[in-house]
């Protein structure tokens, strides 16, 4: 992800260091780049996940150092001046009190020299805990054809209705894989109240992710542009789909049943 030179100016200030964190976050799961623009910025930040206080950025930087253990006992080596986006810091300075905060919490043990740091047992046993906990989930995982045809659809259906609705939209781009699904698709459909599948294009990876959510018995709803409808798979065919013709359509007829069967 790259991000056009003329992002500046003061409204832009106050967003930099989320744009970096968001770059950072694609970069860490392997998504294909993307260039930021004015026209874009705005979404992308709604796009992607955001932490919205200082316990949801320790969470990250935790989240991230069990990630990069190759073991439980495992040390993690940070660089500072080139890490601080990782957990939507701002700069250096803050990002190096989240680990004096995390050792004050017992979470973290540091290596007497070096930026190297281990995830104590206390550390482990606060994200498995997390994993346990209830929450109200309040994101909509779209599985559709990411197809530069369909950008409009996507921003003014879509997205629109579901933010219209008090949602929070989650699209994922893969980078290019061979017969298997990222990891993370897996846990961001887990973290969804609903799905939306849209089966224009006929897409293979739009099947598996509706299926994928239909098992786990998150509620999904089915779309399809009009036009393709007679391309259906038979195994879906059977399911009440919102036919639409355009992103109008799409978005009046999303709302509408997004707020008649989503609780």
């Amino acid at each position: 992800m790259e991000a056009e030179s003329d992002l500046k100016g003061p409204a832009f200030v106050n967003i930099i260091y989320i744009l970096s964190g968001i770059t950072r976050y694609r970069t860490e799961n392997n998504f294909k780049p993307i260039l930021i623009t004015r026209e874009n910025y705005d979404f992308l930040k709604d796009e992607f996940y955001v932490p919205r206080n200082l316990k949801e950025k320790l969470d990250l930087l935790l989240y991230y150092i069990s990630k990069k253990s190759k073991y439980v006992g495992s040390p993690v080596e940070f660089d500072f001046i080139l890490d601080y986006p990782l957990a939507f810091s701002k700069n250096y300075d803050e990002f190096s009190n989240f680990f004096k905060i995390l050792i004050d919490k017992d979470f973290l043990n540091k290596f007497s020299a070096g930026q190297v740091y281990i995830l104590t047992e206390l550390g482990w046993n606060y994200l498995e805990n997390k994993k346990n906990e209830v929450t109200i989930k309040d994101q909509a995982f779209i599985a559709m054809w990411f197809s530069e045809d369909l950008i409009d659809v996507y921003e003014n259906g879509f997205r629109k209705a579901i933010k219209d609705t008090d949602y929070k939209p989650m699209r994922v781009d893969l980078k290019e894989h061979n017969n298997k699904i990222d990891d993370e698709i897996i846990a961001e459909i887990k973290n969804s109240a609903f799905l939306i599948a849209d089966f224009t294009g006929q897409r293979g990876g739009v099947y598996f992710e509706a299926g994928f959510a239909k098992g786990l018995g998150i509620p999904v709803i089915w779309t399809c542009k009009k036009n393709d409808m007679k391309n259906l798979h038979f195994d879906t065919r059977q399911f009440n789909h919102i036919e639409w013709n355009d992103s109008s359509d799409l978005f009046t007829k999303l709302v509408n049943r997004i707020k008649a069967t989503i609780k």
